[in-house]
């Protein structure tokens, strides 16, 4: 997954149930260890064997799971990753309570500690409910007392310099013109609906953008506007949003990140925007020395600037009070939180609010990763595991350099730079070699809303702290107790967390096949992405160096084209012909998920040549009645396994960068040719492209 585009799994309450093999009680680091579950290296009583394999590959492996798996009212999805996760968060959420339980006998501001009040101060429902809006007030009433369109910008630079902002967020990231350096990054945030497709005026987004506008206009009326005035400030909250629609990128444009990679001095910025001064904003925020800096998309920026010089000022108003409420409504009073539940319900169709453990948890997670993520990696994952993670990490980089050199199109001086490139990828593996220093966060037992503003504060100094300064490209930012994986592009660096690193994906005591189909494809992929359609467009270090030849650059394009034409032609949600994803029909659905294709892949391609490469696959004979690389493609499906709800998979394909979960299986299989062998697939079945259908990049 590319760390730019990643999308995190929703957390489940389910147990995995699996026939036991073996049992893994993990070696102690000094604390004691929590025995795993016992994993089968793949049931095949799950497989559907009135589906034939080369026919439809996922239903095969995962429709016999789906029918018998309902999805929990609580979210809008379930699948193998949600089910990790829900094991991950048992093991933080217990914790989280125990250090809450304990805070007496704790040390008062160890990390413990403020993991303890942190999570008891967000549990602590009757106390956020007793300050309703409260802890707003004061930027509500800075809202109001904005007369004039000067006061507007004021107050947008006053907000800006704040921890939690509307329209810019500051950070730092690699210099995108130097990646060895961290530069000062602006980035936008205009929109309310997950993407600017929601707004385009099409029957299919009239309930989304109704439910949007009676969120707005419930939000305003807790905070004591009258109903009438609370709806005309949500329908023009709901127009504004509408007017920044033509200055918003569209998810195909978000995932093309050279469009997203301009550095400006402060000068070409003030240009950009004369109604707001830029200078000014870095100077308030003690950052004097700041002359150039990244802008995520000057587009936006030039659309803000028209309607500071255009738009009503009761408008701009309206707006940034509905998005003050929005920024702030999942740690206000029950009110708040149950309306955005209903627009969550709406978008993703949950039946029921997820519960107030989780929000808490999820609390910590954000505000806290490394500290509960050093506790969590004591209980489940041992330093032994991660030198097996990183020798598995060492033999997939490895089988990656082989097809790097094996590939005909591309020519000697490219490869060598491609090979380079692949040597100097940071893996960054179980959990970080350095743990953060948490010693500087202020946290206060009861002071939930209090807690997070001050934790904002916290990561923003620490941001702010990396501007000017060398690239650590070994700092994590994930956390260990994260199901997912990531690569990032401007740092050339892959991110495995430990709590991916767990069965069923896996096991360094099972079956090598399934291991190397499920986390050793993950791993892949993360690799792969180096060499996508974005990540080709950097060198070693994350800088954008042009390093391909013009014919071979066309090679890889013209490959990448058929990948696009593949998935274009995909029914993305079933009995949905109407839905195209993306800005509702505006553009290719093979353009959005370009880059996690061709990532999916080389990930499936570059496992399935390491398992070859390892003297287990040839020694290793048929179990179950299924030969290594049948286990592979096995265990690889089930690595894809999810029951959606449609509501939030219209929501996915309109913008997500990642396939749904069957075309990431059956799109992937299709252009590999170990799998049509392993499974006798003849050349006019479904799940084979041959001739000029087949898709071969790396």
């Amino acid at each position: 997954m590319n760390l730019d585009t990643a999308v995190m799994s929703i957390p489940l309450r389910r147990c995995i149930s699996l026939t036991a093999v073996a049992v893994i009680i993990l070696s102690g680091t000094g604390c004691s260890r929590e025995a795993l579950p016992a994993v089968h290296a793949f049931d095949t009583t799950d497989l559907d064997g009135s589906v034939n394999p080369c026919t439809n590959f996922d239903d095969f492996v995962n429709s016999k799971w789906r029918n018998a798996t309902p999805i929990p009212p609580d979210v809008a999805q379930v699948g193998i990753l949600d089910e990790m996760q829900n094991r991950a968060d048992d093991t933080t959420k217990r914790i989280a309570e125990d250090a809450a339980n304990r805070l007496g006998s704790l040390k008062v501001d160890s990390d413990e500690w403020k993991i303890g009040a942190l999570y008891a101060s967000a549990m602590d429902e009757s106390a956020i409910n007793r300050r309703g809006f409260d802890p707003i007030k004061p930027t509500l009433a800075k809202i109001d007392a904005i007369a004039a369109r000067q006061d507007l910008t004021a107050f947008i630079l006053d907000d800006a310099t704040g921890n939690d902002t509307t329209l810019l967020g500051l950070g730092a990231e690699p210099d995108p013109t130097d990646a060895s350096t961290m530069i000062a990054s602006v980035s936008d945030f205009g929109l309310g609906l997950p993407n600017s497709g929601y707004y385009i005026d099409d029957p299919a987004n009239a309930p989304a953008l109704a439910g949007y506008t009676d969120y707005l206009r419930v939000l305003l009326t807790l905070t004591g506007v009258p109903d009438a005035e609370a709806s005309v400030q949500a329908g023009q909250a709901i127009g504004f949003e509408k007017s920044m629609v033509a200055a918003t990128l569209t998810p195909e444009a978000l995932v093309d990140a050279a469009r997203l990679r301009r550095v400006v001095t402060v000068a070409e910025a003030n240009q950009l925007t004369p109604a707001f001064d830029w200078r000014r904003y870095f100077d308030a925020q003690n950052l004097r020395s700041v002359d150039s800096f990244m802008l995520s998309d000057t587009a936006f920026f030039h659309g803000v600037n028209d309607l500071l010089a255009s738009a009503p000022v009761e408008q701009w108003k309206s707006y940034l009070r509905t998005h003050v409420l929005i920024r702030f409504a999942g740690r206000l009073s029950s009110g708040f939180r149950d309306a955005s539940f209903q627009l969550s319900q709406l978008l993703n169709g949950t039946a029921k609010a997820p519960p107030r453990w989780e929000l808490a948890l999820e609390s910590v997670n954000t505000e806290m990763p490394d500290a509960l993520g050093r506790l969590y990696v004591q209980r489940t994952f041992s330093a032994k595991d991660k030198e097996r993670a990183l020798a598995l990490v060492g033999e997939l980089s490895n089988a990656l350099a082989a097809r790097i050199q094996s590939v005909g199109w591309m020519s000697a001086p490219t490869k060598l730079s491609a090979l380079d490139k692949r040597t100097a990828i940071v893996a960054k593996v179980g959990y970080p070699d350095k743990w953060r220093d948490y010693s500087g966060l202020d946290i206060e037992p009861g002071d939930y809303f209090g807690n997070l503003v001050r934790a904002a504060k916290f990561d923003k100094d620490a941001q702010l702290d990396m501007i000017g300064k060398p690239t650590d490209r070994t700092r994590w930012t994930a956390s260990p107790q994260t199901v997912n994986a990531f690569y990032g592009g401007s740092n050339n660096t892959i991110t495995i967390p430990a709590a991916i690193l767990q069965p069923p994906l896996f096991d360094p005591n099972a079956d090598p096949a399934i291991n190397y189909g499920g986390i050793g494809s993950i791993i892949g992929h993360e690799l792969t992405h180096a060499f996508d359609n974005n990540g080709r467009q950097r060198d070693r270090d994350g800088s954008p160096v042009d390093w391909w030849t013009p014919e071979d650059a066309k090679q890889f394009q013209a490959r990448a084209d058929k990948l696009v034409t593949q998935y274009d032609h995909y029914a993305l949600v079933p009995g949905r012909p109407d839905v195209h994803g993306g800005s509702r029909g505006s553009f290719t659905f093979g353009v959005l998920t370009e880059s996690e294709n061709i990532a999916d892949l080389g990930g499936v391609l570059v496992a399935s040549d390491a398992l070859q490469r390892t003297a287990e696959e040839s020694s290793s004979g048929t179990i179950d009645g299924y030969t290594p690389s049948q286990r592979f493609f096995l265990a690889y499906a089930r690595t894809k396994r999810s029951n959606t709800r449609e509501e939030f998979l219209i929501a996915q394909v309109s913008g997500d960068p990642h396939a749904p979960d069957n075309l990431r299986v059956n799109g992937v299989v299709a252009n590999v040719p170990n799998f049509r062998e392993a499974f006798g697939c003849k050349p006019q079945d479904p799940m084979v492209n041959d001739g000029e259908k087949l898709v071969s990049i790396w």
